[in-house]
């Protein structure tokens, strides 16, 4: 690893985190269909007094400009969701996977013995047909609709190097770089992918990549050595590379970090968020799950806010509410004006009678829900803001 030789410790008062409202909008509001505390931003939390990120300044002997800051946790502001950005939007959706016509996609198990789910497709009339996709030694990650195909990750054989970049279409899949990828994130300007320590972009059809950036040796950690490879998670969004490790079993010192595309310089963000992983982007915030709760980063001025102190397994975005699926098999939506309980597993319209909710994905206006029973029920159902099913869009 490149020796860091520190020329320089400036601290920088920035003018951040101008937005401090004290309410804690993290607490459920006081209505019948409201939860008690115990789903709300824990009182004993810790919020540090500061209301500026440290910066220091250092550069290394190859001449990087690196940064590093350390984020000040302040009271959750206001919430506010709308985002421009499609593929961030799109960036922790599940399924379905709606084309430009109204079909979707959607996997699903064929049988008891059927390991390897099955992508079918759904053009609006309720009636499935199986894609050409292979059905058997197969995973399928990331998929997104755009410009007339269906783009994703297809994993090969589970065994770690095994991710292609795919792009199906008319029946036919094909696999637009040939080299197995490690990590990946979809962007208007093409598809961004990691090979070893160098972050590339292409174009969708696969013809013309060039290198973005090599990934410092301080910051790069070895995904052939780490026991969950699908941990170390990127976006690309308003212009830099937000990159985050996560796993439980392979520590590492620097988690976070993000490049700048223009001006090519890194900056080590410390956040203190106990093994968080990287969720979502929504708004001008990066969301991490962790065991101590839901938090969220300005990526403008690197202020972390508690959104809840309940750990959670699917966030998503909805008319400026987030909705979020916690371990204990609860669903939420939090506001400006408060949190409310709208589903746990006591409720029977799913049609079980001890449903998981396992996803929460958003399509333009449209709420979707995977609920699952057992290894071998399920479904996916479109739900109103207040938990309850409009339509049952697939089942297995």
């Amino acid at each position: 690893m490149k020796r860091v030789v520190l020329i320089s410790m400036l601290l920088i008062m920035l003018s951040a985190c101008r937005n401090t409202a004290s309410s804690d909008i993290s607490k459920p509001i006081s209505q019948a269909s409201t939860v008690e505390s115990s789903g709300a931003l824990s009182e004993s939390a810790e919020v540090t007094t500061e209301t500026e990120p440290i910066i220091e300044n250092t550069t290394s002997e190859a001449e990087l400009d690196i940064e590093k800051i350390e984020a000040v946790q302040q009271p959750l502001s206001e919430i506010k969701t709308e985002e421009n950005d499609l593929f961030a939007k799109n960036y922790n959706n599940g399924e379905p996977i709606f084309d430009d016509n109204g079909g979707y996609y959607y996997k699903k198990l064929v049988g008891k013995n059927c390991f390897y789910p099955i992508l079918y497709y759904d053009n609006g009339d309720g009636n499935p047909i199986k894609t050409n996709l292979p059905e058997s030694r197969c995973f399928f990650y990331d998929l997104v609709f755009h410009n007339d195909v269906l783009y994703g990750i297809l994993h090969q054989d589970l065994k770690e190097g095994r991710f292609f970049i795919m792009k199906y279409q008319n029946e036919s899949l094909e696999m637009i770089i040939n080299d197995p990828i490690e990590h990946w994130y979809f962007a208007e300007e093409g598809i961004y992918y990691q090979i070893d320590n160098a972050i590339y972009l292409t174009d969708y059809d696969g013809i013309n990549s060039e290198l973005i950036v090599e990934i410092p040796d301080e910051f790069y950690t070895d995904s052939h050595n780490c026991k969950y490879l699908r941990g170390c998670r990127f976006v690309v969004y308003h212009g830099y590379i937000w990159y985050q490790h996560y796993s439980r079993y392979d520590k590492t010192e620097i988690p976070l970090w993000n490049y700048n595309i223009d001006s090519k310089s890194f900056t080590k963000i410390y956040t203190k968020i106990n093994e968080a992983y990287l969720e979502a982007v929504n708004n001008g915030f990066l969301y991490f799950s962790s065991t101590n709760g839901l938090w969220r980063l300005n990526t403008d001025t690197y202020c972390i806010e508690q959104v809840s102190d309940q750990e959670i397994r699917s966030v998503n975005f909805f008319d400026d509410n987030i909705l979020f699926i916690t371990s204990k098999n609860e669903v939420y939506k939090i506001n400006s004006d408060g949190m409310i309980k709208i589903l746990d597993d006591s409720n029977k319209e799913f049609g079980y009678d001890a449903p998981y909710y396992d996803d929460i994905s958003i399509y333009e206006n449209r709420i979707f829900l995977e609920v699952q029973y057992g290894e071998d029920h399920g479904k996916i159902v479109e739900i109103d803001l207040g938990g309850r099913m409009l339509k049952q869009i697939t089942s297995q």
